[in-house]
């Protein structure tokens, strides 16, 4: 675990450790904790993915430009290996990062832990009752969480659709290559 999340574990818990119900408590710190830890990750591979995006095929455009993909003997395959790998690498950083929607992740993840943080420190301030205070943060946490699992459930289904739509799309293709080639 890196300093940074560690830094950030230790100042949500300032956040939550004033709460005297054990299970809120522990929902909130388990939540949050595992908020930060997902929304750190998936920023750190955003940002390998995306540097390996820029750089790799960078590194194509200047291995040509320098002439180095045309020079004699061994070298050669050598030179066409790295473009190769470069152009692999750009293709699988890109597709990865959309695959996984890291960017999506790690905005929602860090949206949702700061919302909770902003409701922990509501509940720090607020003067109604302990009991009436714990019940709003109680509310208000698990709604946040629950938006937060109904935009994932909508990015799904917008998944599947277009999934779907795809498929159909290359069906009605394959279909019309076959009308074509009974046709010739």
């Amino acid at each position: 675990m890196s300093e940074t999340v560690k830094k950030e574990k230790e100042d949500f818990k300032k956040l939550y450790e004033g709460i005297q119900n054990d299970v809120v408590r522990e929902r909130i710190r388990a939540s949050g904790e595992w908020y930060i830890e997902r929304a750190t990750k998936y920023k750190r591979i955003f940002f390998i993915l995306s540097a390996i995006g820029i750089i790799a095929p960078l590194l194509v455009t200047v291995i040509i430009s320098a002439g180095l993909n045309h020079t004699d003997g061994g070298s050669d395959m050598a030179v066409r290996i790295v473009i190769a790998a470069c152009s692999a690498l750009a293709s699988f950083s890109s597709t990865f990062m959309v695959v996984l929607k890291c960017k999506e992740k790690w905005t929602n993840y860090r949206n949702t832990v700061e919302q909770i943080k902003s409701e922990l420190v509501y509940y720090s301030i607020d003067e109604e009752t302990d009991c009436e205070r714990l019940k709003k943060l109680v509310d208000r946490t698990e709604k946040i969480m629950r938006e937060e699992h109904g935009r994932w459930n909508e990015i799904l289904m917008m998944q599947k659709i277009n999934e779907t739509e795809i498929i159909a799309s290359t069906e009605k293709i394959k279909g019309k290559q076959a009308d074509i080639e009974r046709t010739e």
